[in-house]
């Protein structure tokens, strides 16, 4: 007695209940209507094979062409993309109208992606619209690579010859060609939100808590990870293990930047909460508070059923205390390096993205434009509403190749609270290495309502004299 294995018995169960007109539902891809084929996850390592263990590579077709009783006709099944993984098994070739023999003339061994199938009609023949199911081995295929999908080219042709010339061939009778049979998708995905926050100019010292409900802490932004609904190489739903090395510092989340400062930090950590009022993955700040990283393994969700996290990344400072530090004023960028598990060949890293900003909420007013040229009086005017006396620092931004080279003794001072202050251009800088001239920022610890100010240039030889309004952050 013969015996079926499990696959075999399938793919006859499946051709003798269409031929007796009762539903079965195929597994596999329909080459004539495909669907939407099952779709893999990019990352993975396919080169050991996807299994076919639950015939979702099993094809079904039309035959094509009409073919006598008991004549002899050539399929041919053509891959892109994949390889057989093992040798192509003619016993799970079938049809509704019944095939008396099948046999592989050429092609079919594990490793290749092609193979020429002699079938022999049965004894009241086959019409054209015949179904033709065709199993792929259970090992499944082997992938070339992930870049692009796995297509299918189907053949009928009359003779051994025409067969073997494939598309070209002289006898080709029917085709079916590229239809796809798997798909490729990213599994794990992490996206960025950014976030603003505000250092208080009301602290005490200035800048040294938040403007906030929590004042000690605040959001740098968010960064979210998910895994898509794909599959593995077994066929079952991708799983974070599937992906990455879970061990300790193998997936880590940079926050930093050349503009980073993270020297008024106690801590840094991500957290489930996006008030930061959980403590979930602490970091590490680096020794040049530059950069913090983060051990995000735990972070990135378990499978494709569970929900995608996010995570806030916080930025805690001391509690209020006279002799804590300034928050500095600074843009960073985050970026996420990963570390593939076994059974992934690339997993993507995320290079650096715009990430979160710290912000000071006193005065910030520019002026575009002033020059030390001696020949003329020029000058910068500050006004105060402020209840109190506020620090001021001047920063200049220089046209390319020039540079301050004698800082002036006004370059920081204070503002007196509700005075009015004369700074002398030269008193910023007394000295270029180029042109006399640049712009320069005014960043005044009081708020942004209390402080105003002009540049005042004044030719002393024709009396004429120019008043411009500096900008003010945000509004110009």
């Amino acid at each position: 007695m013969k015996i079926l294995t499990a696959k075999k018995a399938l793919v006859v169960a499946v051709a003798s209940l269409v031929a007796g007109g009762a539903f079965a539902a195929f597994p596999g891809v329909n080459l004539d209507s495909p669907g939407t084929p099952p779709t893999y996850a990019s990352e993975l390592d396919y080169s050991s094979g996807i299994s076919n263990g639950a015939n979702q590579l099993d094809l079904e077709t039309k035959l094509g062409f009409g073919v006598s009783a008991s004549q002899n006709r050539y399929i041919r099944l053509e891959l892109t993309n994949a390889k057989f993984a093992a040798a192509f098994d003619p016993t799970l070739v079938s049809s509704v109208d019944g095939l008396a023999n099948v046999v592989v003339s050429q092609g079919g061994a594990a490793g290749q992606n092609y193979v020429i199938l002699q079938i022999t009609s049965g004894g009241a023949g086959n019409s054209e619209t015949d179904t033709v199911f065709l199993g792929l081995p259970a090992a499944g295929i082997t992938i070339d690579s992930t870049a692009s999908n796995v297509t299918v080219s189907y053949q009928l042709h009359e003779t051994a010859v025409s067969a073997v010339a494939g598309a070209t061939g002289s006898s080709l009778l029917y085709k079916n060609s590229g239809v796809a049979i798997v798909k490729f998708a990213k599994a794990l995905s992490a996206s960025f939100t950014k976030n603003s926050s505000y250092a208080d100019v009301a602290a005490v010292p200035a800048f040294s808590q938040f403007d906030s409900a929590t004042p000690w802490v605040a959001s740098l932004g968010t960064v979210t990870f998910g895994i898509a609904d794909v599959l593995n190489a077994a066929g079952g739903n991708v799983a974070k293990t599937d992906l990455v090395d879970t061990a300790a510092d193998k997936n880590v989340l940079t926050v930093g930047g050349s503009s980073a400062d993270f020297s008024s930090t106690i801590q840094m950590y991500l957290s489930s909460a996006a008030d930061c009022s959980l403590v979930d993955v602490v970091g590490s700040v680096a020794g040049d508070f530059k950069s913090a990283a983060f051990d995000v393994a735990s972070a990135i969700p378990l499978n494709t059923g569970a929900s995608p996290s996010t995570w806030t990344v916080c930025y805690q400072v001391a509690a209020a205390a006279p002799t804590n530090p300034e928050i500095a004023v600074q843009q960073t960028n985050a970026a996420i390096d990963y570390t593939e598990a076994a059974t992934a060949l690339a997993v993507p890293d995320v290079s650096g993205t715009a990430f979160g900003e710290f912000l000071h909420n006193g005065t910030e007013l520019q002026g575009p434009w002033f020059t030390t040229n001696a020949n003329y009086v020029s000058r910068f005017v500050l006004t105060s509403q402020y209840t109190q006396d506020a620090d001021y620092k001047a920063t200049l931004i220089t046209e390319d190749g020039n540079t301050c080279t004698t800082p002036g003794s006004a370059a920081t001072g204070t503002l007196k609270a509700g005075k009015q202050l004369i700074v002398s251009a030269a008193d910023i800088c007394a000295g270029f290495s180029a042109n006399t001239r640049a712009a320069v920022v005014f960043t005044v610890s009081a708020p942004n309502d209390t402080i105003q100010g002009v540049y005042n240039v004044v030719n002393p030889t024709t009396g004429s004299i120019s008043v411009s309004s500096l900008l003010r952050r945000g509004t110009n």
